[in-house]
């Protein structure tokens, strides 16, 4: 299945925000897509996670084999085009440690960041969304994007710690303009210059 931009759009206004999850169009690109157009420069590392919330069927949705050449179920077949860059992770088991399990909060909390809370206020590290954007996401203009589909900031799965929660954008139309909007700067432009903001982070 493939969606064109223009459908990809109409489905983010009424509210999948997951649309919106890579700031590049094409324009932006080389021939091959393999590069920005404007430097010549590969495309920045990313790294993205989705959460899903209420449970799956394994028998359409985890893989029957494992390795690069795994298999897509009818619930991974959307993946195909982009099946080599991504990893499906599942069959987790959370070991509580003694900590009591707390429905609907043990499981997502230790997935994120490695061992089980001990509260619904506790959150025993960092998220490990935030672990790899400060590895690879220093030099760029958004280090890390969250998007919420509930209506609520605080419904977000990044956090550094209990107390730092790591807000969600859950406007599709502010999210676009924050990305796109009066700081964007179009690197295909014949007058690109690089976000001196981007520049004085990355000499940091």
């Amino acid at each position: 299945m493939s969606f064109d931009r223009r459908t990809a759009l109409r489905g983010m206004m009424n509210g999948a925000g997951i649309a919106v999850g890579l700031p590049l169009l094409d324009v932006f690109l080389n021939g091959n897509g393999t590069a920005m157009a404007a430097t010549g420069k590969p495309l920045p590392m990313r790294f993205g996670t989705w959460f899903w919330g209420l449970g799956i069927d394994n028998d359409i949705f985890v893989p029957k084999t494992v390795g690069a050449a795994y298999d897509l179920p009818k619930q991974l077949e959307a993946l195909a085009a982009v099946k080599q860059h991504v990893n499906v992770y599942s069959n987790f088991n959370i070991f509580n440690d003694g900590r009591p399990n707390l429905c609907h909060y043990s499981g997502w909390v230790a997935l994120r960041c490695g061992a089980a809370p001990s509260s619904r206020s506790s959150k025993p590290g960092m998220s490990l969304d935030c672990a790899v954007s400060d590895r690879i996401g220093a030099g760029t203009r958004f280090s890390t994007i969250n998007l919420a589909a509930t209506g609520q900031p605080r419904d977000s799965m990044s956090f550094r710690d209990a107390d730092t929660m790591n807000p969600a954008d859950i406007s599709p139309i502010e999210f676009y303009q924050k990305v796109f909007g009066a700081d964007f700067v179009n690197p295909n432009s014949a007058n690109f210059t690089p976000d001196p903001k981007v520049m004085v982070r990355k000499s940091v």
